[in-house]
């Protein structure tokens, strides 16, 4: 898919147990699986997460704002 192609380097395992939220800063961990593609996926994964983390939606969004690649997702609400 053209849309997925890219050259960012991604994570793309979005285990819960790799991606740990504190209250002013994010961890990811375990870069077992890293590949090249679109910088907007991990940044969609990053709010999937978040929002299986507990926050609301918005709140994911809020925080979405400071992750890299997200101004290049093709599909964006505001």
């Amino acid at each position: 898919m053209d849309l997925l192609d890219g050259d960012a380097l991604l994570h793309t395992d979005v285990n819960p147990l790799n991606i740990l939220l504190g209250p002013d800063r994010t961890w990811i961990m375990d870069w077992a699986w890293p590949t090249r593609g679109a910088a907007f996926i991990d940044a969609a994964c990053f709010l999937i997460r978040a929002m299986a983390a507990g926050h609301s939606a918005s709140q994911a969004r809020g925080a979405g704002h400071h992750v890299p690649g997200r101004a290049a997702c093709p599909v964006r609400r505001h």
